[in-house]
């Protein structure tokens, strides 16, 4: 018994000093590839390394308490002799011991890569560098082993293993739990402490959202009478554009205030990359409570947008009361602190459901359940396309009572007030306004003009705004509201400072890029003038893990540009690009030079496995 206890006190701190060097290394690779010091974010860097290290800790004692409850079973099956019955316990040499050892590594290697390789083929597990990187420490296992055979190895990892088991190894131990529970006692009283000055800030998203659908923006449906309400005590910007045609690259930039091709998140299965700096990030350095739920596939915890964010809810195909009871418990804990808060509603996103609980005033009919792009190419009926429509408009419906729901607690918890409210868009619809339907495949306004409505009464008037912004503004503007100054690289601009002018800033332009399922597409918004290029170009990526739909979606390869007179036609219907060759040279100089002096950051791309394929089918994304 004397034995066993000394085995399990070596286990014991060997475990805890392994999970020490691996929450060092973490928060190592975490400050570094965050590039926490060079955008002098202190506090957040002290705050991830203690949770790094308190992971570290929780780490190597769930793993000493594993290694201990085998270790005791073993003991316990050896020495009791109801089991003896059971085992013929035999001693055998070395000699025998070591091809057993190595045929059973062996066979166990072979099998693993025969699943893994099964499983590629069938694409119904991780995509394949997953599968390579657990391959990689299968062998890694193997060797391992082989080398433990070896007697100088043995006797070597034997020394290590003595050294942990030691004296001075257990004083070691305590002194590092002593100074890391110091540490933590330091974050806890630092977050307590340090209030922010600042307001809150909550950004309410509704993905795939028309303006122009709205009763604020001139809608004659009464789709939103909420949202009406709370336009009329905030700022409206009739002109606000956001980056992207569609969800992962719009809401990267808004999160980064970086251009698509910047942040690097463009096609489906894009990571947004530790480097770039998020809004999270930047609030919870200041010491604010943070908190992310969304509904969409394309942003969640697995693509990077996590980053920042204290509590980060993916809600994928859970209904909206799961969202808003997230939001209301969470509400209701950091009611007492300064928070920033991100919510992403799905109602307007394709499928278009009609829920029962809520007035059927638009809908005529049952919910087509096939994929309307397909049929667009087909043709649809005008019946067809109507009855697409009024779902739609009831979608904002549900979508507006969720958000009074919202506005209902802050105002209930008496915060509303000091709060900052956004509301958006990640980007518009089509609804064959070009002939076609949805989003991610055009430039054009119906998909870049999106709803921005900000109140926060003690410091903005409630006035239509008729300058132009970009998603990416967002980022500087509530900075600059809240008071925080950042070394984030934003290409956004404080769009608060000319609400006294109201007009553009001068000879400023706006880009748009991020085309998904179509051939690149790239465009320039100045003085009034929209040159589109569309580059004849197609990117392989736009059509990863997409199946059957890329058939479905042949681009078009032919290099052209489009020229449209915003004030004159924000329709876009006359191209006019054949008679103002003059514009089309200007603005093709200014597009070239976005294009050639913006930096890039390098992508990761993964394969779409089964699961990725069945969600995006259940967003609309494929057939």
């Amino acid at each position: 018994m004397i034995e066993i206890v000394k085995k399990l006190k070596g286990v014991f701190w060997t475990c805890l000093l392994g999970g020490f060097l691996f929450g060092i290394v973490k928060s190592i690779f975490l400050i570094s590839s965050h590039r926490y010091l060079h955008y002098r974010m202190y506090h957040l860097l002290f705050l991830e390394t203690v949770r790094s290290l308190n992971q570290g800790l929780l780490f190597g004692g769930a793993s000493a308490a594993a290694a201990a409850g085998l270790i005791c079973a073993v003991f316990y099956v050896l020495r009791n002799k109801v089991f003896r019955s059971y085992f013929e316990i035999r001693v055998i040499s070395k000699k025998g011991l070591k091809p057993l050892l190595r045929l059973i590594t062996l066979v166990g290697l072979a099998g693993y890569l025969l699943i893994v390789l099964l499983q590629y083929v069938s694409r119904s597990a991780q995509p394949m560098d997953i599968l390579l990187v657990r391959s990689l420490i299968a062998l890694a296992v193997v060797l391992l082993v082989w080398l433990f055979m070896a007697a100088g190895v043995r006797r070597a990892l034997s020394r290590i293993y003595r050294l942990l088991a030691s004296a001075s190894s257990l004083k070691l131990v305590i002194v590092l739990v002593g100074l890391l529970g110091i540490v933590n006692l330091v974050s806890l009283a630092t977050r307590r402490m340090t209030i922010p000055q600042g307001p809150n800030v909550l950004i309410v998203v509704a993905d795939a959202l028309r303006a122009d659908h709205l009763g604020c923006y001139g809608y004659p449906k009464p789709t939103s009478p909420n949202i009406d309400q709370f336009a009329q005590e905030g700022l409206v910007f009739e002109k606000a554009m956001t980056n992207a045609p569609w969800t992962k690259p719009a809401i990267a930039s808004l999160f980064t205030s970086l251009y698509p091709h910047q942040h690097g998140a463009l096609y489906m299965l894009d990571r947004l990359e530790n480097s770039c700096l998020t809004l999270a990030e930047v609030f919870r350095n200041e010491n604010y409570s943070t908190l992310g739920i969304q509904k969409n596939f394309c942003v969640d915890r697995r693509f990077n947008f996590d980053q920042g964010f204290q509590v980060f809810k993916d809600a994928f195909g859970q209904p909206d009361d799961v969202v808003l009871a997230t939001w209301d418990a969470w509400i209701q804990k950091n009611r007492g602190r300064r928070f920033f808060a991100y919510i992403h509603f799905m109602n307007t996103h394709v499928p278009f459901v009609s829920r029962s609980e809520f007035d059927k005033r638009f809908i005529i009919g049952e919910n087509i359940g096939v994929d309307v792009r397909i049929l667009t190419r087909l043709g649809l009926s005008d019946e067809d396309k109507s009855h697409l429509k009024n779902l739609y408009d009831e979608s904002i419906v549900t979508l507006d009572r969720h958000f009074k729901t919202i506005l209902e607690t802050l105002k209930s918890l008496k915060l509303l007030d000091n709060t900052i409210v956004v509301l958006t868009a990640d980007h518009g619809e089509e609804l064959w306004d070009h002939g076609s339907f949805e989003h991610g495949h055009t430039l054009y306004n119906e998909l870049l003009q999106v709803p921005l409505i900000i109140r926060y009464p003690s410091h903005l008037p409630n006035k239509r705004v008729l300058y132009r912004v970009q998603s990416f503004d967002l980022f500087p503007s509530l900075l600059g509201l809240a008071g925080i100054e950042t070394r984030a690289e934003t290409q956004g601009i404080n769009f608060i400072p000319y609400l006294k002018a109201d007009q553009d800033p001068p000879g400023r332009e706006l880009f748009f890029e991020g085309i998904l399922f179509e051939a690149e597409k790239k465009a320039i918004l100045k003085d009034g003038w929209k040159l589109i290029e569309n580059t004849g170009e197609k990117n392989p990526k736009a059509f990863d893990g997409l199946g059957p739909m890329a058939k479905y979606s042949p681009p078009d390869l032919k290099k052209s540009y489009e020229l449209y007179r915003q004030d004159e036609d924000f329709a876009e219907q006359n191209d006019l690009a054949g008679s103002r060759a003059d514009v089309v040279d200007a603005l093709k100089r200014g597009l070239q030079s976005f294009k050639l002096l913006s930096p890039r950051f390098q992508q990761k791309i993964e394969k779409a496995s089964r699961r990725d394929i069945e969600k995006l089918k259940s967003l609309g994304y494929i057939k």
